[in-house]
Formats: structure tokens, sequence, C-alpha cells
């Protein structure tokens, strides 16, 4: 367990210094003169562009814990045990019958049954730019409890933030990173309101809840994985939520739950990368009192296999050759994963732009990460899923990408 300091999108604001730190026609590294820079990339790192799935995993193995030339990197780098990776180009979702939405809210909801749903309003919400849309949703008077979904498959079953009761992070006493390697033992058990559970426990509730009744959602492509967990402390009651995000694993590869990486004003690339986040809560023993996709859910289209990735010994020189570091650059969470990628939106206005819906430009694809601690928030967000300086490195084309940080949500 490590600690580390939308659902919406913030603003970034940044001062004139760190601007010009980030702006990715300044990434040129400068020369070194700190004598405590560790081995030089150049002597330990020699390896070919491309590499084999099983000697990218060697070459993780001797990158963990090391310092080379002002780069440090963690005790843990997340390698997932797989032979091959996918371009995988996403396609608009669809759903095959409404009722497996239906069913996934009805059966993974713990309150949908303290309601007598029929005597509720049902609200209907369509779109005149899309004549096949349309959200529907209906919200208890009485106990202000909520449901709603659309056909993009954005889901809402909720009884804690309708209700004004969610915790933020200021309320976080345990922390449990498991994408990024933490591991929770039986003996971490936190009292709820309706008794005590453990965090395994919760977690396997969780995971397996979901992979039955959310996968037909998204026509089985997906397993269902918890990345983080957040144990919340209620300091009027003393008892605990625990806050999961939720992320995919599709062939074996963590989809990552980060919201959009961001650059400073007056600085783009002509793609934006984000992770994608299923939040749950659990307030009650074995039962799920909240859970929010946020967004759409998706749908895979074309695939194309691959049996190499960029080597991560080549992808750690391109930073160090690329990114300007004199003080060091300290990774705290690194690893292969997928993100979203799509064409930026705003190119034309010379600004980096933020994840959007699925168009013909939206993709998976593999990346090694290398990012820092996130540091601090402006307001009360309600996860710590956020980071700071990220190098990502396409795993297919070694396209290297250098973010101030990613939002928060």
């Amino acid at each position: 367990m490590k600690p580390k300091t939308s659902y919406g999108k913030i603003g970034i604001i940044c001062v004139l210094f760190l601007t010009m730190c980030f702006l990715p026609g300044c990434q040129s590294a400068p020369d070194k003169t700190d004598t405590d820079k560790g081995e030089s990339i150049e002597k330990i790192l020699a390896s070919a562009q491309y590499v084999s799935l099983s000697e990218a995993k060697e070459q993780v193995e001797k990158l963990k814990g090391k310092k080379i030339d002002g780069l440090y990197f963690p005790e843990q780098i997340q390698m997932p045990d797989v032979q091959s990776v996918s371009e995988v180009k996403l396609t608009p979702y669809h759903w095959e019958d409404e009722n497996d939405m239906i069913q996934a809210i009805r059966t993974l909801w713990r309150d949908y049954n303290s309601v007598n749903w029929k005597t509720v309003k049902e609200k209907i919400l369509t779109r005149k730019s899309d004549s096949a849309y349309f959200a529907k949703e209906k919200t208890d008077k009485k106990t202000k409890f909520h449901y709603g979904y659309d056909t993009s498959g954005f889901f809402s079953a909720d009884s804690i933030v309708v209700s004004g009761t969610e915790l933020d992070v200021s309320s976080c006493v345990a922390e449990y990173d498991f994408e990024w390697g933490d591991t929770a033992s039986g003996t971490a058990i936190y009292p709820m309101e309706d008794g005590e559970v453990s965090v395994p426990d919760a977690v396997e509730y969780t995971e397996r809840e979901l992979n039955k009744y959310l996968s037909p959602i998204e026509k089985n492509q997906f397993t269902y994985k918890i990345q983080h967990l957040y144990v919340m402390k209620n300091p009027d009651t003393g008892f605990h939520d625990y806050k999961m995000v939720i992320g995919r694993v599709y062939k074996g590869i963590a989809l990552d739950t980060s919201a959009n990486f961001n650059l400073p004003a007056g600085s783009y690339y002509d793609k934006v990368h984000s992770g994608a986040h299923i939040v749950a809560i659990m307030r009650h023993r074995q039962s799920l009192d909240s859970i929010i996709n946020g967004t759409e859910s998706l749908e895979i289209g074309e695939e194309s296999e691959k049996d190499t990735v960029i080597s991560p010994f080549w992808a750690v020189r391109q930073i160090d050759r690329e990114i300007a570091h004199v003080n060091g650059l300290r990774f705290e969470d690194c690893g292969l994963v997928y993100l979203l990628v799509q064409k930026n939106p705003n190119v034309k206005d010379k600004e980096q732009g933020v994840y959007g819906e699925v168009d013909d430009t939206t993709y998976l694809r593999p990346m090694w990460v290398f990012m820092s601690e996130g540091g601090t928030n402006d307001f009360a967000s309600r996860t710590k899923d956020y980071h700071g300086n990220s190098a990502l490195v396409d795993a297919l084309d070694g396209t290297l990408y250098y973010y101030m940080d990613t939002g928060a949500y």
C-alpha cells in the first residue's frame, strides 16, 4: 500500500517556469553535470527498438528500483503476462438488448429493490442530432435514489452521491493501488454500517458481480478489475466506505483508469490520451450502494495483433534524450497499459483537447507509461487517481508524449 497525492474535467493553471519545462518544443535534454546520476543510459540500456513480450518482461525486471541518468524507477512496474498486444479500433457502442442494462442495474445496485420504481415517473431524453439516441432515468422523490442509462452505454445507479453523503479523499484512511502492485491482506478489515468486511472480500465480491452482470453490456469483450480502492472513514459515524475505481482488462492488459492527460496552455499534440473508469461505493457489506459509469460503454471494432513491442529500454532512452530532467524525474507508476487514443479535436486552434465520445479516430493502444506522483489538487477530488509529470511511449510506433499531469475525478 502506498500513499499518493467525471466525474468531470478540470482546468489547469500553470506558472511560467513550469510551462517552459513542458512545451513539446523544449524537450531536448540539457547537459548533465550532476555526479549523482546513476549509471549511463547508453551503457546499460542497449536494445533493439522492438522486442518480444518475453524480452520486454525481462527488461522491465531490470528497470525496477533503478536510478539511471537522473531517471528514478519504482520497485513495482506493471508488466502483464501476455505474448501479444493489439491495436484496437473502437466503434460507437450499441447495445444488443436494453434488458441487459436493466438487469445489470437491478442486480448490482443494493437499493434497487428498496423503491417501487413502477410508481416513479420515467424521464426520457432524446437528441435532435441523433434520432436513435435516448436516455432514461428515474429519481425517487422520497429517498432521492436514482438510476439511469442511455443508448451509448452510460449508466448510473446511486443512493450515495445523490443523497449528498459521498465522502471525498480528505476522509481516506487507507489506499490500495492494485494496478501498480499493491496487495491487501485478510487482516485489512473495516467496520461498515452493517458489519465488518475485509478489503480482499470486498474486492472479490465486486469483481465477481461485475464480471457476471456488467460483461453482457459490453458484449463480453472485457473483464473488470478494481485498480484502486480507497477506505473512507465517516468522522461522524466511525463507519467506512470502500470507494473502488474499476478498470477494464482487454486480453490480459489493463485499460488505465486515469482521466485526460493535460498540457500547459499553448502546447498540443495531434492526439489526446485518456483512461476510462467506473466508480463503485460499498457502504454495506457485500453490496454496492453506488455504481457509476460516467462515460459511454466501449465496443471493439477492428483489431490488429502484434507479438513485438517497443523495447522498454528503448523507450527510456527516448525519455532521457527528449525530455529535460536536469533535476531528475522520479516515476511512481510505470508499466504497459492500454489507453484511449483519439485525434485531438482542437488542433486547428493549436490547443490540447480532451477525449470525447468514440469516433472514427478512437483506438485502444498499448502504451509504456512513466508517471510521477500527482501532488495536490485545489478541490476535494473523489479519488487520488491522478498523476504529475507523465511520459507516454506508444508501444507500437515509439512516439513519445510528455504531459504535465492528469485530471482528477
